[in-house]
């Protein structure tokens, strides 16, 4: 059976789907937590590593996969980023690179909509970028002579099982969400892994932008469960207007990796609802769902089993 893990990673994206023959991660995270993962579920062969985008916070955890002897990577996909300037892509295209020259893994500079990857009862479908945005890169203008950041070709990925699938959307900026809605394609998802975290969505972040960026996007998917993924000691994630956007006048369940300050100041240190995977923030008590395994219909933790622990230790949260 093909199981999607969204892994608690702090304040990052990543997540990993694997079945009896096959594993693909995509994102990376910032840390260690990705290898920690793959070592404590004996994963020793990693298929496919798709990178959405060249920010640190989800490619990082790259870095320790690379430097393992025990752990095989068979392919790495992504897009090149004339614009990210950080020695954190530069060294990780270079180690890609060398890796590459020595025939010990491969990697391909193309990470755009209709790429198929299948899977023995599921399949990953990359919906964005365009191969017009890709091609444009970011640093330049589109035909309208709007600026093409490094969040407008975020890759958008849709992982789905026989019984469920889950919509992955990097860090996709209101430019690149605007491409993605005039493709015309079948965005729908039974879970909606939010972008930025809860965070701001655009370059001219306000809190009118962000709430009109959450409702075209939750419109297109109309998920049954919106995740965030964050670290509770970064930021202050989710906003609220989005949180309100999530919630307006739908049944949709909010599930955050960690605890946001924004609903509980002190740290939960409450770990019984969790799923027995790696979670970034179990040692610290800081988890709100911590990792979510979708395995055929289930989740772990559960709605139910999460929505309890929220009202009973944070009963003021947001999304209650």
């Amino acid at each position: 059976m093909t199981k999607i893990v969204i892994l608690d990673v702090g304040h990052g994206n990543c997540a990993v789907m694997c079945d009896d023959q096959r594993c693909l991660v995509i994102d990376a995270g910032p840390t260690t937590a990705l290898l920690e993962f793959l070592l404590e579920n004996r994963l020793k062969i990693v298929d496919e590593i798709l990178i959405s985008h060249a920010d640190t916070d989800h490619l990082k955890g790259l870095d320790a996969l690379l430097d393992q002897n025990d752990i095989d990577i068979g392919n790495v996909r992504l897009n090149s980023d004339a614009a990210k300037d950080s020695a954190q892509w530069d060294a990780m295209l270079h180690s890609l690179d060398d890796r590459r020259r020595k025939d010990e893994i491969q990697c391909e500079v193309q990470l755009v909509e209709g790429t198929v990857i299948p899977f023995s009862d599921g399949v990953v479908e990359v919906l964005a970028p365009s191969t017009y945005l890709a091609s444009k890169g970011p640093g330049s203008q589109d035909s309208d002579g709007r600026r093409i950041t490094t969040n407008s070709i975020s890759a958008v990925v849709r992982a789905s099982t026989v019984d469920q699938s889950v919509l992955f959307t990097g860090d996709i900026d209101d430019l690149g969400l605007s491409y993605l809605l005039a493709s015309d394609q079948d965005l729908h998802a039974d879970i909606l892994v939010f972008p930025h975290h809860g965070g701001h969505v655009s370059r001219s972040p306000s809190t009118t932008g962000n709430r009109r960026f959450a409702d075209e996007l939750l419109s297109a998917v109309d998920p049954d469960i919106v995740v965030f993924s964050f670290s509770r000691t970064k930021f202050t994630n989710p906003r609220s207007e989005i949180i309100e956007a999530v919630t307006a006048g739908s049944a949709r369940k909010v599930m955050c990796t960690q605890m946001s300050k924004r609903c509980l100041e002190q740290s939960p240190n409450d770990d019984r609802h969790l799923a027995s995977v790696f979670a970034d923030g179990r040692q610290h008590g800081h988890c709100c769902a911590g990792s979510i395994v979708v395995s055929g219909a289930n989740l772990q933790p559960s709605v139910v089993s999460h929505t309890k622990f929220v009202s009973a230790r944070a009963p003021n949260a947001l999304c209650n």
